[in-house]
């Protein structure tokens, strides 16, 4: 049994003894002292300064601009106890410990909720037939619920209600399990109604780089970028990359990561989010808030094709696409804090010359005037030159008079037309192809919507590259 574990470890254990202490739990150890077994937190202890030991010296090798701070921050992330469960699933170490018989009845089929009292991260070590049940959405929904508990207690009454009534569902055959919260039993009429699956806060970065598309360097430009951006204009701009899409559409998955992860600035969650799906080479674009009537259809082709993102992306350019992603995002948010809503009104204009804080505010002002005033001027102008140069032309020609008809020009008795016709000598027929339709361009100023999973509206746009 040991040697299966060895080889999902890739190691071979010198001294097994050791393997079956790290192995032993309490439970075990306090049923079967007559063998003088040892349980295994001793080794915990060890276990733990070890593992932090190493990813410290990981991030302090591979990354030497990064402040104690920030190395501090993203060493807890890694070795918080939702990545070390989810370790532990993938080499199936649930089945190789050894537990008391209290634990032996839920330990190979299990689920245990894991808080960490020191930065509040909280995750699932998931074991067995538990891990068909309590999936990815329903920890979402039991996380969502916890948080916004009014007490540990609660917190806990809410964590065991759910559980039991998946686990419920299950035996009864249920299919399609709500997506909600069910009722706890105790709780007051108003907190027993369903629980948002919203987080009140976005838990992710603004760039969540799943895909590892870029280096440490331009990930911490671009996330700096979209953080000023958002900042400004109290929208958030996000730009996410994952390798697998999980059987979803790039828009569905697109909606449910901006919802179920809290992006949104604001009591709206008003935002954008550009993610890539790199296993079909898809994109989506996902709008919520104010930021649906900000990035129009119209604006989101603008971003992904007239900006070139989208070219960008298909050489393969990720920085430069996302940068040009988030200049244009910025472009066409200052564009509405101006008050102007008229796409028309700004084609031709330099990507980022509205933006620019040294372009004058009475010059955006005048913007709007140009197709109007400038287009009459320029009329008006053609006309009097036009007849300036005809004057000029007619002022020689002092014997010239105004005639009603051609035959006044002909010389009496000099000739006489008999007949008049027309002969085509030969002709050409010229053949124009009807533009075919581009899916990809936009000619309204609205914006599309769509329902995600949450029941929420949101905007925004797909395609490949």
């Amino acid at each position: 049994m040991l040697s299966e574990l060895e080889a999902g470890l890739g190691y071979t254990f010198r001294d097994k003894s050791i393997l079956e202490n790290a192995l032993t739990h309490s439970s075990y150890a306090n049923e079967n002292r007559e063998r003088g077994l040892h349980d295994n937190e001793r080794l915990e202890f060890l276990g733990d300064s070890i593992l932090g030991f190493v990813v410290a010296d990981y991030l302090y090798r591979n990354f030497p601009d990064k402040p104690e701070g920030e190395l501090t921050r993203i060493r807890a992330d890694l070795v918080c106890e939702k990545n070390l469960a989810r370790a532990a699933g993938t080499i199936k170490l649930g089945s190789f410990l050894l537990l008391g018989h209290g634990e032996e009845h839920g330990g190979a089929d299990g689920i245990v909720f894991c808080v960490n009292n020191s930065n509040g991260d909280r995750g699932f070590y998931i074991t067995g037939k538990a891990d068909d049940i309590i999936t990815e959405d329903v920890q979402r929904l039991i996380l969502s619920g916890v948080y916004n508990a009014e007490s540990v207690y609660e917190g806990a009454n809410i964590y065991f209600g759910f559980v039991v009534y998946y686990l419920e569902e299950v035996l009864k055959g249920g299919e399609g399990l709500s997506r909600t919260m069910p009722a706890m039993p105790g709780r007051t009429e108003a907190a027993s109604e369903p629980v948002s699956v919203i987080p009140e806060e976005r838990q992710l970065e603004l760039l969540v780089d799943n895909a590892e598309l870029l280096t440490p360097d331009e990930w911490e430009a671009l996330n700096n970028k979209l953080a000023d951006i958002s900042n400004a204009h109290q929208v958030e701009v996000a730009v996410v990359t994952v390798n697998s899409l999980d059987g979803k559409g790039v828009k569905e998955y697109a909606d449910d990561f901006y919802d179920y992860n809290g992006y949104g600035y604001g009591e709206n969650d008003d935002g954008i989010l550009l993610l890539l799906a790199m296993d079909t080479r898809e994109w989506a674009i996902t709008t919520y808030g104010s930021a649906i009537d900000t990035f129009t259809d119209y604006r989101q082709s603008c971003i992904m094709n007239d900006a070139g993102v989208l070219e960008d992306f298909g050489k393969s350019n990720f920085d430069d696409g996302f940068n040009t992603f988030a200049d244009e995002c910025n472009r066409w948010l200052t564009v509405t804090a101006e008050g102007y809503d008229d796409d028309t009104d700004y084609i031709g204009w330099p990507s980022g010359y509205l933006s620019d804080p040294d372009t004058p505010k009475d010059t955006i002002k005048q913007a709007r005037k140009f197709p109007v005033t400038y287009i009459l001027i320029a009329i008006a102008a053609g006309l009097l030159v036009a007849f300036v140069v005809m004057k000029i032309i007619a002022a020689p020609l002092k014997s010239v008079t105004k005639q009603s008809g051609a035959n006044n020009y002909i010389v009496p008795g000099s000739m006489s037309v008999t007949n008049a016709g027309d002969i085509f000598l030969y002709s050409n027929v010229t053949r124009t192809a009807k533009p075919k339709d581009n899916d990809s361009s936009y000619s309204g100023g609205g914006s599309s919507t769509n329902d995600s999973s949450s029941g929420r509206s949101h905007g925004g746009s797909s395609g490949s590259f």
